[in-house]
């Protein structure tokens, strides 16, 4: 008798530190807010440009994502974006991802940012903000939590179609890299897993 009250005992503990491991990983971050906008690029004064020229300015999509961390730091995180664009047979989903690496708790939260080309915000929107835009956060590879920047719908609405890579980029493959660069986490460059 005493042996089995050991042993149900014992299996309780277990079984109640896994389960606050794990309601502890998926509360390693909180999307506090997610914002979709269309910005104009940033100007630079540049010296000796007389070779290249001044590019006028375009028109970007700009997703900016605020989060918070319960722990003082945190190895990683990937935002992974989806945003919906065109309609009926010619609507895609571009995806892209954002990988921070040694992010700090801070008062106020972190700030991540993802883009799109004016070309591609162009040729699939006319210039405009897309319908559905969702950002996932995964922590060890795995999705935590989301949110909609944009629009409202099913949970895992991508699903339903095929993902297009390669037009969601990061901030340093546009020219807000120098603007947002102090404002988030460290990224990390594609293949340094």
């Amino acid at each position: 008798m005493r042996f089995a009250t050991v042993l149900v005992l014992a299996v309780l503990a277990v079984s109640g530190a896994v389960a606050a491991r794990a309601q502890q990983q998926q509360q390693v971050v909180e999307l506090r807010k997610s914002d979709a906008q269309i910005v104009d690029s940033p100007t630079y004064q540049l010296a000796n440009t007389s070779l290249l020229g001044v590019p006028p300015s375009q028109r970007w999509l700009q997703i900016q994502t605020t989060f918070e961390t319960n722990q003082e730091w945190i190895d990683e995180l990937t935002f992974r974006y989806y945003i919906l664009v065109g309609d009926g047979a010619n609507a895609k989903i571009l995806v892209g991802e954002v990988t921070h690496v040694d992010i700090p708790r801070k008062a106020g939260g972190n700030v991540t940012f993802a883009y799109v080309h004016p070309n591609t915000l162009q040729r699939y929107t006319r210039g405009q903000l897309p319908d559905r835009i969702t950002v996932q956060v995964l922590y060890k590879e795995r999705p935590l939590t989301q949110i909609n920047a944009r629009g409202e719908g099913a949970q895992r609405w991508w699903e339903a179609q095929v993902n297009t890579r390669g037009f969601v980029l990061p901030p340093r493959e546009t020219p807000f890299s120098l603007v947002v660069l102090d404002r988030m986490p460290q990224t990390q460059l594609e293949g340094e897993r």
